[in-house]
């Protein structure tokens, strides 16, 4: 049985934990809606970049989940950083560019996992854009894009790392997942189950 005390200093700390969690969101989406302007202002001019945050700020899916404690909002803004950075190093490449684009990618791959997928995008707009260019100039194209993209992921597989303290396992004291990585990989099929595995087996990745 609490007395009043422990319970009205309980009640305040859920209070300023829900007040804390609330403006966490309120600054990621704050933060999202100044990436889209500039993002939009730089790629299509001024016009464009208010167009887009007039639409971004309205939008009803921001507006729901912009107080919430949810992944939705900061993967959304990790994400277009990410393809904003990218795209700024390789128009004029730079350390602190790369430095930038590695590490809104992994607060990406922090954020939600399957922020992944972005690289297999950035790949294959890396090829695609070596593909289109002239034979002669295609392993030149090669050496900006494709030298800066690997650099990229071992940034963001770096800054991964740190947010687990580079601990491997999900739980700490040898605590074990359940269901297990084994277990849960049972219910896929094809490439995913096999390439899941051999990631885990090597420890490329934290097992969460």
């Amino acid at each position: 049985m609490l007395t009043w005390a422990e319970e009205t200093g309980w009640n305040i700390m859920t209070a300023l934990g829900s007040v804390w969690c609330f403006a966490c969101g309120l600054l990621l989406a704050i933060a999202l809606s100044l990436t889209v302007f500039y993002a939009n202002r730089e790629w299509f001019g001024t016009t464009a970049a208010l167009v887009a945050l007039t639409l971004i700020v309205f939008e009803p899916n921001t507006l729901a989940h912009s107080g919430l404690v949810t992944t939705d909002v900061g993967a959304t803004l990790f994400f277009l950083a990410a393809v904003y950075g990218f795209w700024r190093y390789v128009i004029v490449p730079s350390w602190m560019r790369l430095g930038i684009a590695g590490i809104t990618f992994g607060l990406l791959l922090a954020t939600k996992h399957s922020g992944v997928l972005l690289g297999t995008m950035l790949l294959a707009l890396v090829i695609g854009e070596i593909a289109a260019g002239p034979r002669g100039a295609r392993s030149e194209k090669l050496v900006r894009p494709g030298g800066g993209l690997a650099m990229m992921v071992l940034i963001a597989v770096a800054v991964l790392w740190s947010f687990y303290g580079f601990r491997y396992s999900a739980r700490p004291s040898g605590l074990q997942l359940n269901p297990s990585l084994d277990d849960y990989c049972q219910y896929l099929s094809g490439a995913g189950h096999t390439v899941i595995l051999t990631m885990a087996h090597m420890r490329l990745l934290p097992e969460s």
